[in-house]
Formats: C-alpha cells, sequence, structure tokens
C-alpha cells in the first residue's frame, strides 16, 4: 500500500529548489539501511492540476515498515511543500543503458496510487 505524505506549508516552490531537493531526497532515500535503489518522480494530479511527489523505495520484506516510515519521514522534511506518496515496488525498471524507466514504473504503480490517493483515512494519518 502506497504512504500518502500530506503537504506541511504552502510556500511556492522554485524550480531550482525543487530540484535540488529530490536530489537531496534520492541520496536520503538510497541511504536508508533496508533500501535497494530508489526513484523519486513529480507527476501531476489529473483531477486537481496539483504536484504530486511519488517516491518509490523497494525495500527487504523485513524491514518494509520501518523503511517506508523514514522514506515518508525524508519526504516530508526535504520536500514539505508538495504532497507525497511512499510507494513499496519489488524492482526500479532500469534501460540498457542506466536510465530510469520512469514513465513505465509510474504506469505500473498508477492503480495503486489512485487507490490510495482516495482513501480519505490515508490522507489524513
Amino acid at each position: 500500500m502506497t504512504t500518502p505524505v500530506p503537504p506541511q506549508t504552502s510556500d511556492e516552490l522554485h524550480e531550482d529548489d525543487i530540484e535540488s531537493r529530490l536530489l537531496l531526497l534520492e541520496r536520503a532515500l538510497s541511504e536508508l539501511p533496508a533500501s535497494r535503489q530508489t526513484a523519486v518522480l513529480i507527476g501531476e494530479l489529473p483531477a486537481h492540476g496539483d504536484l504530486l511527489l511519488v517516491a518509490f523505495v523497494p525495500a527487504d520484506a523485513e524491514r518494509e515498515e520501518s523503511t517506508q516510515r523514514a522514506a515518508r519521514a525524508a519526504c516530508a522534511r526535504l520536500v514539505p511543500t508538495l504532497p507525497a506518496l511512499v510507494v513499496p515496488v519489488d524492482d526500479i525498471p532500469y534501460t540498457l543503458d542506466g536510465e530510469l524507466c520512469g514513465q513505465q514504473l509510474f504506469d505500473e504503480m498508477l492503480p495503486q496510487i489512485a487507490r490510495d490517493l482516495l482513501l480519505p483515512t490515508e490522507m489524513s494519518a
């Protein structure tokens, strides 16, 4: 199940600030003890036009819950102005050249993301 992280402030984001914060977030997520690799994507919520940060975090099964909590905390700390979801995944797809297949990953997880965004109890957590 994905875990929403509500935004903590409504300050305007500058593009350079977002990019640097996303790099910091990717680095923080990749340093989690149980995380093997990570991907952080920003998409638009179709019904609202708002931006949504989605952190895809594969983790060892034994430590998935603690990894998800740590990932949510990192999202809230490093990119507090964007609503965020932390999505557990088995693997992150890459091309043969080592490039992230972000659209493929997002498309594969979209049904789960959409379901979790519709759960109002999760959004208030």
